[in-house]
């Protein structure tokens, strides 16, 4: 007995004499600095306090005491919520909001934080609705829910797919199923808005693919767009022009070398620039003398001269305008009658 406990000593002697082995300690992974924040939106004083506190657990041998924690809270800051913190650390010791970090914590909610969170948060839920994905809506429920402390199931599952889209609600109109919880829904309408969504690219991206195949196949395989939108009518079929454009003009009652009187005044009218025009957006613009003067003589009711009709004109055919004149007689012709000629 004695010898064991004289070789116990021995070893315990040797232990101390050796070096010490060093502990090894695992390295803490890097947290990202939280936001700055200056006290002038109320909203934010949460996010900011979570931010602190991941930093507080990722970095547990860093921060081991509340000095520490409320140091680094400061340090982030700025403007009105500064100024409020900078009368408490005047002088050797601090007040006692700055003694611990529950307490800095509560200095902070009490100054800068909403003092009716609830009642805010309850009318934010009330107003709630999906206007982007439906990822993005349920993170917003749970954390009202969080906020206001309510159960995840019963009436609070009612208003949660009430704020959903209009194209959830009609697929969900087809699904035989009873949600008892806002995770349940949650894991079955956010694929299927997913779904969706792809959907929608797709149909848009096909679309797209159309419009191209149509507009090349327009540029390469189809005559050019004066031809292919403004057909003069010696292209079309007499069938398949409206009766209104099919009218013809009364031919003169003359005989061909006999030439009707005209008075001076008409025929100055009709031969003077203002007579006929272009428009820079239509077609050619004709007097009301010219247009008399072309019905009495037979001539060509669209460029004025003799030996066609207006259907059959060669320069109407090449005009870029779509033809929108309708031959009509006038309303007074001044012509004399064969015998009166002869006379």
């Amino acid at each position: 007995m004695m010898e064991m406990m004289v070789q116990s000593q021995r070893d315990l002697a040797d232990i101390r004499r050796s070096p010490s082995v060093p502990v090894y300690a695992p390295k803490e992974p890097e947290a990202n600095a939280p936001d700055v924040f200056n006290g002038k939106h109320p909203e934010k004083l949460n996010q900011f306090l979570f931010q602190c506190e991941q930093v507080f657990l990722i970095q547990a041998s860093r921060f081991h005491s509340d000095e520490l924690k409320v140091r680094y809270m400061i340090s982030f800051l700025r403007d009105g919520a500064l100024d409020a913190v900078r009368p408490l650390s005047t002088g050797n010791k601090d007040s006692e909001e700055l003694a611990t970090h529950d307490s800095f914590v509560k200095f902070l909610k009490a100054s800068f934080g909403d003092p009716d969170e609830k009642g805010t948060t309850r009318r934010k839920f009330k107003e709630l609705v999906q206007t982007g994905t439906a990822a993005d809506y349920f993170a917003k429920v749970r954390e009202y829910v969080a906020i206001l402390e309510w159960p995840h199931n019963g009436p609070v599952v009612d208003r949660v797919l009430e704020g959903l889209s209009s194209e959830l609600k009609d697929d969900l109109a087809h699904v035989n199923q009873d949600f008892e919880s806002i995770e349940e829904l949650q894991k079955f309408v956010i694929p299927l808005d997913n779904r969706l969504r792809a959907r929608q690219a797709e149909k848009k991206k096909e679309l797209a693919t159309k419009e191209a195949n149509n507009r090349a196949k327009f540029n390469l395989g189809y005559p050019s767009q004066q031809d292919h939108w403004f057909p003069s009518q010696n292209q079309v079929p007499q069938s398949q022009i409206p009766n209104q454009t099919r009218q013809v003009p009364a031919q003169s009652v003359l005989p061909p070398d006999v030439k009707p009187k005209i008075p001076a005044s008409t025929q100055d009218s009709a031969n003077s620039p203002s007579s006929q025009q272009y428009t820079p957006r239509g077609p050619r613009v004709v007097s009301d003398a010219e247009k008399e003067r072309r019905y009495t003589t037979g001539d060509c009711l669209y460029c004025g001269d003799h030996g066609h009709r207006v259907r059959d004109c060669p320069q109407a055919a090449k005009s870029p305008f779509p033809r929108q004149f309708t031959p009509q007689a006038p309303a007074q012709v001044t012509s004399s009658t064969p015998s009166q000629a002869k006379e």
